[in-house]
């Protein structure tokens, strides 16, 4: 998957590429595609970088162990934080002086969609 598509860069991905990286590194498997953010020619879709993308989370634990880390986040259907979503373990691995993700697992899952905010 060219992940150089989601963070700046003008390539272009199909929809099920960004579908799948949205479930790969955000715990999100409900993203839609929403088309006023996106840029779509036949090449497919790119995010326009118009601001930010607030996705209601809290971090529950962080873990690290060497070059290893585990952090759990909480999602929440609301900016108030009160209705819990979902609870997702990543994995990460610092490789060439960053962080990187390497999986993603969804500890618990209520069936409620996550609050999201874009400008």
């Amino acid at each position: 998957m060219r992940l150089d598509a989601l963070a700046g860069d003008f390539t272009y991905v199909s929809a099920d590429e960004m579908k799948a990286y949205a479930a790969k590194y955000l715990g999100d498997d409900d993203y839609e595609i929403i088309e006023s953010e996106v840029d779509k020619t036949d090449e497919g879709y790119c995010r326009i970088g118009r601001g930010s993308l607030v996705v209601a989370s809290t971090l529950v634990s962080e873990e690290k162990d060497g070059d290893s880390a585990v952090v759990t986040v909480q999602f929440w259907a609301d900016f108030s934080y009160t209705v819990k979503t979902k609870l997702v373990e990543f994995r990460l691995i610092y490789l060439d002086g960053e962080w990187k993700p390497l999986s993603s697992k969804t500890l618990e899952d209520t069936g409620i969609r996550t609050a999201k905010f874009a400008t």
